[in-house]
């Protein structure tokens, strides 16, 4: 059960508190709330079954059929669905509760119904509840939920509680909101758009480009990037920008060059760029900056056909969010995939000695570790709150960029695509 584990949406991020961008985007109770505006960014948000935590599953502008294909993913769960009715002055928000079949047992099933249906109407008060069998019944489902409403509609608004009112609706908002209309965030998408961060112990290959770099002088005095400064660099060989870090200033090659570390999608490398060079491939990047790397190794529980608690003990790696590990260094250094990985998006976790427990935002794949000694655990437990902040600030980052994309196109090389 998820009744153990403390609840993303306590997230504090460091920094934040007097921003109006401290809103957890990726919690349940953030998307509750979201759901619940009459002109909210999403329609659908899905919760697991803790009425109390309400870990978030997913959310988006979809629609039934959408939050169905997130219910399905996750049948354990509950959502909130925002209908609205009409266009202009005349438009009305309605509400709807809907859940999958948990258990066989009747008396099982509507207990946590009603405990959910509860903790949702806090939010929004529902007028119907929709019992979702699969997606192939999404239409049917959408007509007993608007005929729901109709029944719990007064005389006045019946006439506006209609398919046709409910399209139309739909569309207006398509039309006013280009930008989202098409944004969604389920988990696994949440996680494939993210750049695996490279482990701490491979080293990154030299790139190798048809034309190096020439080293000319510089034309004018700028001021160079330093060791650690997130920044973008121009791939010759992809023709165009990557993120990327500059771990390494003027000692290896000569003075005032650069080491840019960055992925070309496939493998980690790196480039030496010369001072005469930077304004045509660097540029600052303004992506969050992440807190410190974690190395170390921890023992995790697995499974056997006994039943019997065993602990296989693994090299660990917490970057840029991620918590991964290996059987060893060695292996992790080879370039092999991790054994596992956790993305600490809408983390949950609980504390228990020299124990923790943690599942990500989907609120699936719980693991638990165990440390040598409680200061060590605490340790761990501090950082993984420090990573989950900081994928905080990524999403919502990634969310500010990709408007400013939408609306004004992306950038390319300076002197090459028209970029600044």
């Amino acid at each position: 059960m998820l009744d153990c584990f403390s609840s993303g949406s306590t997230l504090s991020v460091p920094g934040r508190e007097n921003s109006c961008q401290q809103v957890v985007r990726f919690t349940g109770e953030a998307a509750m709330r979201e759901v619940a505006k009459a002109d909210g960014q999403w329609s659908w948000a899905v919760v697991g079954p803790n009425p109390k935590l309400l870990p978030f599953c997913g959310a988006g502008l979809g629609g039934l059929e959408e939050m169905g294909v997130c219910l399905t993913d996750n049948p354990h769960c509950f959502g909130l669905m925002r209908l609205t009715f009409g266009v202009g002055a005349e438009a009305r928000a309605k509400f709807a509760f809907v859940f999958t079949k948990h258990t066989d047992n009747e008396d099982g099933q509507a207990a946590i119904v009603h405990r959910m249906a509860e903790a949702i109407d806090a939010f929004a008060p529902c007028q119907a509840r929709a019992l979702l069998c699969s997606l192939r019944e999404c239409e049917a489902t959408m007509e007993r939920v608007i005929h729901q409403i109709q029944d719990t509609s007064s005389e006045a608004e019946r006439e506006l509680v209609t398919i046709e009112q409910f399209n139309a609706a739909k569309e207006q908002y398509k039309r006013a909101h280009p930008d989202l209309a098409q944004e969604s965030l389920l988990w696994p998408q949440i996680v494939e758009r993210l750049q695996v961060p490279r482990p701490e112990v491979l080293e990154p290959e030299p790139e190798v480009v048809g034309k190096m770099s020439s080293g000319s002088r510089l034309r004018k005095k700028v001021k160079l990037f330093a060791k650690g400064d997130l920044v973008e660099i121009f791939s010759l060989a992809k023709d165009r920008w990557i993120d990327g870090e500059v771990t390494e200033d003027g000692i290896e090659v000569k003075k005032g060059w650069m080491k840019v570390i960055f992925c070309d999608g496939k493998r980690w490398k790196f480039e030496w760029i010369a001072p005469g060079d930077m304004e045509a491939r660097l540029r600052p990047s303004h992506r969050p900056r992440p807190p410190p790397p974690r190395t170390g190794r921890l023992s995790l529980e697995i499974a056997n056909f006994w039943f019997v608690r065993m602990w296989d003990k693994n090299y660990m790696e917490l970057s840029e969010g991620f918590l991964r590990w290996w059987d060893s260094p060695e292996v992790a250094k080879s370039g092999k995939p991790a054994s596992g990985s956790m993305y600490l998006l809408g983390l949950q976790h609980q504390l228990s000695g020299r124990e923790f427990t943690i599942r990500s935002g989907n609120g699936n794949d719980a693991h638990k570790f165990m440390c040598t000694n409680e200061e060590l655990a605490q340790s761990w437990t501090h950082a993984l709150w420090e990573h989950a902040g900081y994928c905080q600030h990524v999403s919502e980052f990634k969310a500010g960029r990709s408007r400013s994309e939408s609306r004004h196109g992306r950038k390319g090389a300076p002197g090459r695509h028209g970029g600044a």
